[in-house]
């Protein structure tokens, strides 16, 4: 097996995860919320295939998200909050799609932010502080665009929220 250099390999305080050359997501270490994406809550101490056509990787402190080749968002682990942006709250120990065209991804302590292709950002999750940026401090369950004074940020990426990692599509 031949693993992909440029940013491909993650690491947070308890999972990894690694792409290969071919586009396959291998994850391991603590399994607790399911966030490694193989169906159960055992932690895992070798690597194991959990999707494939992966372009980019993010680990949250117990969640995980991926863009795919075609620009499809995928989020698994602790829901706690609706971080995992598909409705509930409810933990998702595989992959769960939860956007499409998505050019970068963030993830911070208990909330989540994307970029889609056209520059429009997206903000789910926690909003206790208002951190969602959509003028109000209501949790949001789905990904919820943003505008500023009626517009909507255009060319920018997210970077590292609270506790989390930012990864890009390129």
């Amino acid at each position: 097996m031949r693993w992909s250099c440029e940013e491909t390999v993650k690491k947070n305080n308890n999972h990894s995860a690694a792409i290969t050359i071919d586009g396959s997501l291998y994850t391991w270490g603590d399994n607790f919320s399911g966030q490694i994406g193989d169906g159960t809550n055992i932690s895992k101490i070798r690597p194991v295939k959990v999707l494939e056509n992966v372009k980019k990787v993010v680990l949250g402190y117990d969640y995980s998200a991926a863009i795919t080749t075609d620009g499809s968002l995928y989020m698994w682990g602790r829901n706690y909050e609706g971080v995992l942006g598909d409705g509930t709250t409810t933990n998702r120990m595989r992959p769960v799609k939860v956007m499409e065209n998505v050019k970068y991804v963030a993830l911070g302590g208990y909330h989540s932010a994307a970029i889609t292709a056209d520059g429009s950002l997206y903000t789910w999750g926690d909003n206790h502080f208002g951190q969602l940026g959509d003028g109000t401090t209501s949790r949001k369950l789905t990904p919820t665009k943003i505008e500023i004074g009626g517009v909507s940020p255009k060319n920018a990426a997210p970077v590292g929220l609270k506790a989390g990692s930012a990864a890009g599509s390129t």
